[in-house]
C-alpha cells in the first residue's frame, strides 16, 4: 500500500498543468490531477502554461508552501532550456531552489524526466536531433536536482511509450488526455514501488481505453 498523502501540490509549466488535447475514450484530466483524485487527497495545481523556473519560484512557490503539502511534484525547466541562448546552470539552480525549499520544510518532491517525442512518428525526422537533445538536457537536469535533493524521479526519457505518436497532442510538444493518463500511471506506479524505469516495470505497457537543446518550433511554442 502507498502511503496515504493529505495534501498534494503540483507547480510547474503545462506540464505540470495539464495541458494537451482531448481524446476520445478518455477523460480529459491531466496527469497530475489524475494521481491526486488516484490517491484520494487535497490537491492545489498552481501549474500554468509557458512558465520558465525563475518564474514558478517567483509566483507559484509561496502559494505551494501556504498550502501546507505532504507531497509536492515540481515540473518546470524545459521552457528555459528551449530558448536561445539559454543557460543551462541557472535553469538548474532556480529548479534546485524550488526543490530545496520543498525538502527544507520535509515535503518529499516527486519530478519527471520527460517522455522523448524524437523517438516517435510525431517527429518529422529532420527536426528528431533537436529534440532528442533537449529532452536529454532537461532529463540531465531533474537526474541532478532529485539526486542532490533525495526526489523521487520518474524517469520517462527512455520508456518505450515515447515511440507512440498517439499520446502527443497536434502541437507535437504537449502531451495528450492519453499520454497524460499514461504518465498519471506511471507516478503511481512509482509511488508504489519507490520509482519508475522501463527496466525496473517492464510490466507496465501504454494503456489503452476503456545537438542542440532546441527544436525548431520550440522557441515559439513552449511548455
Amino acid at each position: 500500500m502507498t502511503r496515504r498523502y493529505r495534501r498534494f501540490v503540483v507547480i510547474g509549466d503545462s506540464m505540470a498543468a495539464g495541458v494537451g488535447d482531448p481524446v476520445e475514450g478518455y477523460e480529459h484530466l491531466g496527469w497530475a490531477d489524475r494521481v491526486a483524485r488516484e490517491l484520494d487527497t487535497a490537491s492545489l495545481n498552481l501549474g500554468r502554461r509557458k512558465r520558465l523556473a525563475g518564474e514558478v519560484r517567483v509566483t507559484q512557490l509561496q502559494p505551494a508552501l501556504m498550502f501546507f503539502p505532504d507531497r509536492a511534484a515540481v515540473i518546470c525547466g524545459g521552457n528555459d532550456l528551449m530558448r536561445r541562448n539559454h543557460d543551462p546552470a541557472a535553469a538548474e539552480r532556480e529548479v534546485d531552489a524550488i526543490v530545496a525549499t520543498f525538502r527544507a520544510v520535509r515535503c518529499p518532491v516527486i519530478m519527471l524526466a520527460p517522455l522523448d517525442i524524437s523517438l516517435s512518428d510525431a517527429i518529422p525526422a529532420a527536426d528528431k536531433p533537436g529534440w532528442h537533445a533537449l529532452i536529454s538536457a532537461m532529463t540531465t537536469l531533474n537526474q541532478r536536482v532529485a539526486r542532490r535533493h533525495g526526489a523521487l524521479l520518474i524517469d520517462l526519457h527512455d520508456d518505450p511509450a515515447g515511440e507512440d505518436p498517439t499520446i502527443f497532442s497536434a502541437d507535437r510538444i504537449h502531451l495528450n488526455a492519453r499520454g497524460h493518463a499514461l504518465v498519471a500511471d506511471r507516478v503511481l506506479t512509482a509511488l508504489l514501488s519507490g520509482g519508475y524505469s522501463p527496466s525496473k516495470n517492464e510490466r507496465m505497457l501504454p494503456i489503452t481505453p476503456p545537438g542542440t537543446t532546441r527544436a525548431p518550433d520550440l522557441c515559439r511554442e513552449g511548455w
